[in-house]
């Protein structure tokens, strides 16, 4: 018998596929022939949301493989999948919805947290000894509760120990997609949505059998001519419908709700359409067939915010009404209605996941509402050169490299709202003292921000690298389009006016004195770099001081040159970053084009977008050790620890628009990152003792 109740059980049994959209870890993906194709073809078109896997079996291997090569202590027999399904189903204890003490509260917050062995010696700490009685049997009360929501629930063999009872024992098919998929609750608006879950099975009778063990009745019913099932079973001592069960040809589908297995049936006798035919599915351009996606979720967010339009009002009155602070009631109130507008012109959110060898790319995206503001702003960019060439003259060793499409009149708009937002913040912060006509200066800046990307083709690319302080080298390469005007437009100062430079003073981070670096002109193998002082390190407030100080530079320039018809700029301590890149475009000294992060950001995401972004952290640690080690001899021996660490590109990051849509990918490689987390572990372990 399961030591839980029958309605909750049988969630367990068909929400394995649930879990596919939480942990979002790694699957492969088995074409497999079937009676029905594909379990989406009985989900029904009014579905809010669907999570389809291609191969369950796959995705236990695939986890319990990948959890096994990061840590190698990891249980050979130990189910993954299973284990992270048990925490879900676990109730957690919320002592904010209690009534116990304040004080209370902040012990048992921490021990919530905490191991058992940190527990028990809190217990018989000296601060817990001073409290009083009252207190004591209070924190105590609840350890106990806590106790009993970490101790494992004891099962049988033939229960859930390992995912292959479920093909062996109820005859499930698990190398065959399945896929929960969720309605709105109509009953109750704080209901949670009504759960359903599609599975193929290769033996009915099993499956049949194992209901029965279970001590689940069936009542066959009919519904258009074909028989489904109410599964009874004692809830606390009564006999009540726990689930709806229908079976066509070879997919089950299980629901909590009668009225969705009717929905199902009506779907499979093709009286309605499902939601793999309903054109904003198909909008979203999901691969479901080439096996290249293992995952893929699908959320109707018009559907929901139409059938929901007063539940959001209220929800946004109420946000307002419960504000008490007025700097965070202001805010809200600027905020709020944008939401609104914004999730008014989304049409649906997708999601795909691919995972091979350790490296995952998650693909989240956003379909709009044709002919609305979003989708304008995301009109696919026009035909031209997509590959990003200035990629080759950044740094080869910069920490993070950055491609980016900038369109003039959009980035106007949009720095326009941006600005207008960010001001509304600042007013807000007491700690800063902003004047009252600081908002008066956007337009200036506006018109700087727009003249100056109308001098410049829309794409550039950036990077950022850690160098001789803590403080980033940050650097920008533009094609120039406008020389002269270009050239107007850095002589006259409006440079510092495009990034930001009157919000830093306004904000009392930038001097509005003259330095004497400030202005200088400086010759660096023929090509003329200028400058202008940003930041006086020295004088910010809340700088610290001592060996900390030493980590920082004195001052912050801008730094710009051109060469040829390339614009550079450096936002660094020193001129030394902007020198390299000239090393590099003079063709003195190999560039980005040349490193693995090149590779990859051409292999994993689309150059053809907006954005994209490679990341290597083990690059940037080792950068950040070496400035610290200036500073502190024991940071060397660290920096030495990490020195056989590779260097690689583990994180990338795109964005790309689509025909009324808007494109991320996110792509990690946990197998590269697997040294640095060994690596952190094992100091973790020498720093606390063990």
């Amino acid at each position: 018998m399961f030591p839980i109740s029958h309605k909750q059980n049988l969630k367990i049994v068909f929400s394995l596929t649930g879990i596919v959209s939480l942990t979002l870890l790694v699957l492969t993906t088995i074409t497999a022939t079937a009676k029905i194709d594909s379990v989406l073809e009985v989900v029904p078109e009014n579905a809010i949301a669907v999570i389809r896997a291609g191969n369950l079996k796959g995705f236990n291997q695939e986890v319990n493989k990948l959890a096994a090569k990061i840590d190698p202590n990891t249980d050979p027999k130990r189910d993954v999948l299973l284990d992270i399904l048990k925490d879900l189903d676990k109730d957690e204890t919320d002592f904010e919805q209690e009534d116990i003490s304040e004080e209370a509260r902040d012990w048992l917050g921490y021990a919530k947290i905490a191991s058992p062995e940190e527990r028990e010696g809190m217990t018989k700490s000296e601060k817990f000894q001073q409290l009083s009685p009252e207190l004591q049997a209070e924190i105590e009360k609840g350890l106990e509760k806590l106790k009993s929501n970490d101790e494992p629930e004891k099962m049988e063999e033939s229960d859930f120990e390992k995912l292959d009872v479920l093909e062996t024992a109820w005859g499930m098919d698990l190398s065959q997609d399945a896929a929960v998929f969720l309605y709105q609750n109509s009953n109750d608006e704080d209901e949670d949505p009504l759960f359903s879950v599609a599975v193929h099975l290769a033996d009915e009778q099993n499956f049949q059998k194992m209901l029965e063990k279970e001590s689940v009745q069936t009542l066959e019913k009919k519904y258009s001519e074909l028989s489904y099932q109410t599964l009874i079973a004692k809830e606390e001592g009564i006999l009540q419908p726990v689930g709806y069960l229908v079976i066509l040809e070879d997919v089950a589908v299980y629901s909590e709700d009668q009225g969705i297995c009717h929905q199902v049936i009506d779907t499979y006798q093709q009286k309605v359409q499902s939601l793999l035919e309903t054109s904003d599915f198909t909008a979203a351009n999901l691969d479901l067939t080439s096996g290249l996606n293992d995952v893929v979720a699908y959320l109707a967010i018009q559907r929901l915010v139409k059938d929901n339009e007063q539940v959001l009002s209220d929800t946004f009155d109420k946000w307002l009404e419960e504000t008490e602070d007025k700097n965070g009631l202001e805010i809200l109130e600027g905020l709020l209605p944008n939401v609104q507008s914004w999730m008014q012109q989304v049409q649906s959110a997708s999601l795909t996941f691919q995972h091979q060898d350790g490296e995952m790319l998650l693909t989240p995206s956003v379909q709009v509402v044709a002919d609305s503001d979003m989708a304008d702003f995301l009109q696919p960019i026009a035909e031209g050169n997509k590959s990003y060439p200035l990629l080759e003259y950044l740094p080869q060793n910069s920490g993070m490299a950055v491609s980016a499409y900038l369109d003039s009149q959009k980035i106007g708009d949009w720095m326009q709202w941006s600005m207008d937002f960010l001001f509304q913040v600042l007013g807000q912060l007491e700690a800063i003292d902003i004047p009252e006509d600081a908002a008066s200066t956007v337009p200036e800046m506006i018109d700087a921000i727009a003249s100056f990307y109308s001098c410049v083709e829309p794409r550039m690319v950036s990077s950022m690298t850690i160098s001789s302080s803590v403080y980033p080298d940050s650097n920008q390469i533009y094609q120039i389009k406008d020389k002269g005007k270009l050239i107007q437009l850095l002589n006259d100062g409006s440079i510092p006016s495009i990034f930001g430079y009157q919000i830093y003073q306004m904000m009392g981070l930038a001097t509005t004195q003259k330095s004497e670096s400030d202005g200088i002109v400086e010759t660096y193998q023929g090509v003329e770099i200028k400058s202008q002082l940003l930041l006086d390190m020295k004088n910010l407030p809340g700088i610290p001081g001592g060996d900390a100080l030493k980590m920082l530079p004195d001052e912050i320039h801008f730094y710009h040159t051109i060469v040829g018809d390339l614009l550079i700029l450096s936002t660094s301590g020193s001129s030394q970053a902007i020198k390299n890149i000239i090393d590099i475009v003079l063709g003195q000294d190999s560039g980005f084009d040349q490193s693995t992060g090149y590779s990859r950001m051409m292999k994993v995401l689309d150059t053809d977008g907006y954005m994209s972004m490679v990341l290597s952290p083990m690059r940037l640690i080792n950068q950040v050790l070496a400035v610290l080690a200036q500073s502190d001899p024991n940071i060397g021996m660290i920096a030495s620890m990490f020195a056989g660490v590779p260097e690689t590109y583990s994180l990338a990051i795109g964005a790309a628009p689509k025909k009324n849509a808007l494109e991320m990918r996110f792509f990690v490689s946990l197998m590269e990152l697997k040294e640095l987390y060994t690596m952190a572990t094992a100091m973790g372990q020498i720093g606390g003792g063990k």
